[in-house]
């Protein structure tokens, strides 16, 4: 139900800077906007692909944690790349985002997970993923320091095989934020109903809500987006929908990670939920305005 109620919502303490740490997968990205469809045994051109974003750093803690570290936050992500030039190209990379690299680990294997990302001209979209050393992850003695002691923990899609020690290593003070994505291969009917009822913020969209189990905690936050069409804070049962501005973009990639991280940002520092999502709004429209702006210039 909709409500323009200004009680004010759960709030946690205000701070001008805190810690959070951010689990997930890692990837480093090469996305393309294509001049047709691409189809077997012929040539497709590329229209467009920006020489600065080639690649790009990619992978939802990337997106989350930038957005944090531009709110004055460290941002510490946990993931996994392998030995190689791609896993020194996303080292580089997530330091000159401002986020920290201290518990970025080191894989000895031949490929980094990447991803090419093709947008094709009737609108459609490809994703040809090189998982790498999928399944081989575990964590390392600093990554399972980092969970322990952090005071705020985001959990996005990464390994499932470690998704419950790393739900176990979070203290039981932290709090705790989920992106929710549709991935069954990490985030499993039970592992949904333990995340739900444990985070304090979950991010999701209309298509992952159904992740969600019944029953969640009465202080918890939840933040749908929707799109073009908006996005609403849920809290106590009751919910506030804020229409879009949409942005024309044709490469949306990581719209919803920036908002999950640019919402913890400004969450962690005045504790208002719906002045968050308003920061977070902006900075998710800066985001694609940017891209928009490019794909206009160079195509």
């Amino acid at each position: 139900m909709s409500s323009n109620s200004t009680r004010r919502c759960p709030s946690l303490p205000a701070m001008p800077m805190a810690e959070v740490v951010i689990t997930g997968y890692a990837s480093l990205d090469y996305p393309a906007l294509l001049d047709g469809t691409v189809a077997g045994d012929s040539t497709t051109q590329i229209r467009f692909r920006d020489p600065g974003a080639w690649p790009r750093l990619g992978g939802s803690p990337a997106y989350a944690g930038a957005a944090l570290a531009r709110c004055g936050h460290r941002a510490t992500p946990i993931s996994w790349v392998a030995s190689d030039q791609a896993g020194d190209t996303y080292m580089r990379m997530t330091g000159e985002a401002g986020m920290a690299t201290d518990a970025l680990a080191r894989i000895d294997a031949p490929r980094s997970p990447v991803s090419l990302m093709l947008y094709q001209a009737d609108g459609t979209s490809i994703c040809l993923y090189d998982p790498g050393f999928a399944g081989r992850e575990a964590l390392t003695p600093v990554q399972r320091h980092r969970l322990t002691e952090a005071a705020h923990v985001c959990v996005t899609v990464g390994p499932g095989h470690l998704l419950a020690e790393i739900l176990d290593l979070v203290g039981p003070d932290a709090t705790l934020y989920w992106v929710a994505k549709n991935d069954p291969t990490c985030f499993t009917p039970a592992l949904c109903a333990r995340l739900s009822a444990r985070a304090s913020v979950i991010f999701c969209n209309q298509a992952e809500r159904a992740l969600i189990a019944a029953g969640t905690r009465d202080d918890q936050i939840v933040i749908e987006t929707m799109g073009r069409r908006g996005y609403q804070v849920g809290v106590r049962g009751q919910s506030r929908i804020v229409a879009a501005d949409p942005v024309s973009v044709s490469d949306p990639t990581g719209a919803g990670d920036t908002f999950a991280g640019a919402f913890i940002g400004a969450y962690l520092k005045d504790g208002d939920p719906h002045a968050a999502a308003q920061v977070a709004a902006a900075a998710t429209r800066q985001m694609l305005e940017v891209r928009g702006r490019a794909e206009r210039s160079l195509s």
